[in-house]
This record gives C-alpha cells, structure tokens and sequence, in this order.
C-alpha cells in the first residue's frame, strides 16, 4: 500500500506546495498530493523549480487535489463550459508534465448546487462535465478522475460515499471512482456499511481528524472506525495524509500510525 501526503493543509499556510519540505516528505512518504489549483496558477519559473524538486528528491505526485478554484462554478446556470475548457487546457499539461495519475475532484465552492436546484441537476451537471469534458482531456495520459464527497459544511451537494457511486455509475468509466476523506466522511453514521457496499468504487483515501489534526500516536474512536472500515473491506488502495504536521518526526510517526492500524 502506498502512502503519501497532501501538502495543502500540512503547514498554516493552506493550498502550498512546501517545496522547502521535499527532501524530508521523500524520505518518509511514497509520494506528494498537490493542490492543483495552485499548479495552475504558479508562474512558469515555479512550475519548473517543482518539476526540478520532484526529480531531484525521486517524489513521485500520484494525485491532485483541489482542482477548481471557488470563484470557477461547474454546476448551474452561472457555470461557463468554455472558461473551464480553458482552465483546465492550462492545468491538465501541467499535470501530465509531473507524471500526475489522478485528480481530486472535492472543491465544494464550485461544484456547489444553485439555491433551488435539484439534487438530480446537479447529478446531470456533474456527469456532462466529467464525461464530456474531463474525461476527453485526460484520455492521452489516462489520468483518474476521484469524486470526493465533502463535508455539508464544505458543500450543499454530494455528500456520501453512496452518491459518489451514483455518479460513478453514470459516468460509466474505468476512470472515474471515489477517493473517501476520513474528514468528510467521519461525522456520517452510514459511512462504515458505504465502505463496504461500495469499496470497489473507492480508489484512494485521505485521512486526519475531524479539525485536520493528525492522528498521532492517540487517533480517535471515529477515525479507527474508519480505518477499521478499510480493513474489513480488504482496502488496498492508496492514502495520503491530509493533516497538519511540522517536522519529520510528526511526519514519520503519522505514517506508522496508518501503517499499524492498516495492517491485517
């Protein structure tokens, strides 16, 4: 099982790279999970001092996250097929570039449903774009698309693993599955039996604490079950820490947490 980590909320300063933290995330984890957005909007000078830092440091990027931007709506009537063509005409090269496999497709401010609209248009909306758009742009690297659902804090629309699956069933792709986030996830009592009904849509994982803390040493009763979910579901797939963390030993010490409560 590989084990990574996300960079966007490791420090205080939240959707950053942390280029600085390269040689010490290389010696602890498989890989790095980036912020996309911010890839996307990175002068070209940075772009390439993070291509230099990956291949120096022999990181590997398996994933995105945060692909859209809050102020770029994919759902609705306000939504511009068009600006997102051209967004992601600047992005997916980009991505394609650092070897990046799958993308993260959370961002709760974007695909957030319209006052008024119905679950069902949004579900129309979110397969019109990944089918008629992700999809076709992504087919020369066969990069994955993982919905995540969030949070209703975070968004008003897609919030189960359960959803997730619908979605994935309409979009009927090899392509398209789920990435479940222990954060968005945990609050959510049916979780656990969603795991398992759906464990072969679910791809990848991002794990912390209900406030993005760590686990430690101490993880608590919900994220163990959680995690206990995975297992009994015979989870092999990937997993990044999506937490805040300082320094290596907070990095090393997380990674073993998972590793432990993981192993069968």
């Amino acid at each position: 099982m590989r084990i990574g980590v996300c960079t966007n909320f490791l420090k205080k300063e939240t959707y950053a790279l942390h280029l600085e933290d390269f040689e010490e995330l290389t010696s602890v984890f498989d890989f790095v999970e980036l912020p996309a957005m911010t890839i996307s909007q990175i002068p070209e000078e940075i772009f390439e001092k993070l291509k230099d830092e990956l291949q120096i440091n022999k990181l590997n990027c398996d994933y995105v996250t945060n692909i859209f931007p809050k102020d770029l709506s994919v759902i609705g009537h306000d939504s511009d097929t068009k600006k997102i063509e051209n967004y992601l005409d600047g992005l997916i090269p980009r991505l394609e570039k650092i070897g990046c496999k799958g993308i993260v497709f959370g961002s709760g401010y974007a695909r957030r449903l319209p006052d008024g609209a119905s679950s069902s248009f949004g579900d129309y909306c979110m397969q019109k774009l990944i089918v008629d758009v992700l999809l076709p742009k992504l087919e020369k690297s066969r990069m994955k698309v993982l919905i995540e659902p969030l949070h209703p804090e975070l968004c008003n629309y897609l919030n189960t693993i359960e959803h997730a699956a619908k979605i994935c069933k309409m979009c009927d792709s090899p392509y398209v599955g789920i990435v479940a986030d222990s954060y968005n996830l945990m609050y959510y009592k049916k979780t656990p039996e969603e795991i398992a009904k759906y464990a072969s849509y679910i791809w990848h994982v991002h794990l912390s604490e209900s406030d993005r803390r760590a686990p430690g040493n101490n993880p608590s009763e919900d994220l163990k079950r959680f995690i206990l979910a995975l297992r009994k579901a015979k989870y092999k797939g990937s997993i990044s820490l999506e937490c805040q963390m300082s320094d290596y030993r907070e990095y090393r010490k997380n990674k073993e947490m998972c590793e432990r409560l993981l192993k069968d």
